[in-house]
């Protein structure tokens, strides 16, 4: 039977919004092993990523004091790593009211020792003397700075290993038998305001078929029967890679939908799922991150499409709808990288036109070290931003294929990192306007709705990006590309004269065309070039091609794509390819 031990503490809590710093690290581990400690060449930059985090959560976030640091499982490498926060908190630039939680990697029952001791732990779900010599330790440490400015620090140990924490090579790990359930109060109504945390497979480990919340919620339910308190917070630090498993969902709706411990309630209350990452660097989805709040069903807020940092649509993202329900809110960024946030508390949102709010209301990512990278700009991150960038990543270059063993490959490998570096840099607006501008609104001449929601963006959206970058690449062999102040995808230099550049990829050739009257923005000085490639990529016939060309107008020119792709596959030099250029861009241009 788990134990649950309370802990009041002595912190006031904004009930507005409440500000949370969340370092998402990549783990590099030294071995496959338990117990699981990191690597010792990569300790250093660990320790950077953590003292970078503890810079961002003591600078104020936005204007606003932040209230809880967390750091996930087997994020703290040993007793450097404690101690780099405990001599951060133990400040006085440390402000008051303030929570830090922190999971350590693996450690020995002599190195839990020495770490309580030297950071004065007083307060234990297991104290050190109960640790056998040859089990080690997964825990998690809680800093407390409270109202006062004194210090409390509490260690609690993970219960349930995992299935690699139970695959043991050379010693078990210790289970722990409690867990804190931490009361403070709200500011200024003095609400009390309830938290627990739980490590990764605590979350959903089952012995006899009940888990460590049913333990927990079964001795609350009755020891809280005549007050009916709230539980509003749940943190769950994680080292884990399958956030999305329906064990790991299902224990989350279960715990801000049960009714079978009326006495404890969750109605109104957040899970806080504080994941590490998948990568090293940005990335979008894989075995790792998917770092989240989700909140109660019952919490009354107002969503918003394609908002910055997280995601709109986190059923398509998780690939599951098990949290359909629940006001499920999930930051895009799945490399490492830092989370600053804001989260609305839900028992103090208005549910009418007075208090519409999202329930988050600032999220930003940070880079654990300095950075150039557009999804880690210290800022928010729109989500077509970090979709392109994401996509950028692994985008198919045309010197790896089409062009491969061609005259122009080296040329083509030149340019495809200016073009996408200059990708890079686009804003959201430009972003959506790249997007919509290359896939054609028009499907055998009926018309779809342009998409602006980078959360809803699928293989479509790809295909169109693909085929405007190999457009790109196709005209730049032979003639220099601007991308600053460009109106279209794209300005051709050409003899200090602008052609405008844009490149349409839809059904057949004259949706392409139809896309283009429609939506296309029309340079009234310049010429405009446009490049159209349908659903086969085939050359069109003449009668095809009819349909899209003409009527004829001064200063526009089509092509087709597969046109020119086989030109730059069959040049031998560059002269060669750009007469060829010259013979189909339009002829009235504007000479600068």
């Amino acid at each position: 039977m788990i134990q649950d031990i309370p802990a009041p503490i002595d912190v006031l809590m904004p009930s507005d919004e409440v500000g949370i710093v969340a370092l998402q690290p990549f783990i590099r581990f030294e071995s496959d092993r338990e117990p699981f400690r990191w690597a010792r060449d990569t300790v250093t930059k660990q320790l950077a990523a953590i003292d970078r985090t503890l810079q961002i959560a003591n600078s104020r976030f936005n204007g606003r004091p932040i209230s809880f640091t967390v750091f996930p499982e087997y994020a703290i490498p040993g007793l450097s790593g404690a101690k780099l926060i405990d001599d951060r908190i133990s400040s006085e630039e440390w402000p008051n009211n303030s929570i830090i939680i922190g999971g350590m990697h693996g450690i020995s029952n002599v190195e839990y020792k020495e770490i309580c001791d030297k950071i004065k732990i007083t307060n234990f779900s297991d104290s050190p003397e109960s640790i056998p010599k040859n089990q080690w330790v997964n825990c998690c440490l809680i800093w407390v700075k409270n109202n006062q400015g004194m210090i409390q620090r509490w260690a609690q140990l993970k219960i349930r290993p995992s299935w690699p924490e139970m695959n043991i090579h050379c010693q078990d790990m210790f289970c722990g038998s409690s867990v804190f359930v931490f009361e403070c109060k709200y500011t200024p109504s003095d609400y009390p305001c309830r938290f627990i945390i739980l490590i990764c497979f605590d979350w959903v480990a089952k012995v006899a078929g009940t888990t460590i919340c049913d333990d927990l919620f079964s001795e609350l339910n009755v020891r809280w029967r005549d007050s009916q308190p709230a539980l509003d917070l749940a943190f769950v630090i994680q080292h884990n890679t399958k956030p999305n498993s329906h064990y790991f969902l299902g224990s989350t709706f279960w715990f801000l939908n049960d009714v079978t411990n009326a006495f404890v309630q969750r109605d109104k209350g957040i899970v806080i799922h504080a994941n590490t990452a998948l990568s090293a660097f940005p990335s979008k989805a894989g075995l790792g991150g998917f770092s989240a709040c989700i909140f109660s069903p019952n919490a009354q807020f107002e969503s918003r499409d394609c908002g910055p940092t997280i995601s709109s649509k986190p059923t398509i993202l998780r690939d599951s709808e098990i949290l359909k329900r629940c006001n499920d809110a999930i930051f895009r960024e799945m490399g490492e990288c830092i989370h600053a946030f804001t989260i609305r508390i839900p028992r103090f949102v208005t549910p009418d036109a007075t208090d519409r709010t999202p329930p988050i209301k600032l999220a930003y990512v940070y880079p654990t070290s300095d950075s150039v990278d557009p999804r880690l700009p210290s800022g928010p991150v729109p989500g077509a931003v970090k979709w392109l960038n994401d996509y950028l990543d692994t985008i198919k270059k045309l010197s790896v294929t089409d062009l491969a063993g061609c005259y122009l490959n080296e040329r083509a490998t030149e340019i495809e990192p200016v073009i996408i570096s200059n990708l890079r840099i686009l804003n959201e607006t430009s972003v959506v306007n790249y997007v919509n501008w290359a896939i054609s609104s028009f499907s055998s001449g009926k018309i779809k709705e342009q998409n602006i929601n980078a959360d809803t963006w699928d293989q479509s959206q790809i295909a169109a990006i693909e085929h405007m970058f190999h457009s790109l690449i196709s005209i730049g062999l032979a003639f220099a590309l601007k991308f600053d102040h460009a109106i279209l995808h794209c300005v051709l230099d050409v003899d200090g004269k602008f052609v405008h550049l844009v490149a349409i990829l839809g059904d057949t050739h004259e949706d392409c065309r139809k896309h283009f009257d429609k939506h296309i923005p029309h340079p009234k000085n310049d010429s405009v070039l446009v490049i159209t490639r349908d659903s086969n990529n085939l050359v069109p016939t003449k009668d095809e091609y009819s349909k899209c060309d003409e009527p004829f107008e001064n200063g526009l020119a089509f092509i087709d794509y597969q046109t020119i792709i086989n030109k730059c596959r069959e040049a031998t030099n560059i002269d060669v390819l750009e007469g060829y250029f010259n013979g189909i861009l339009p002829k009235d241009r504007r000479i600068v």
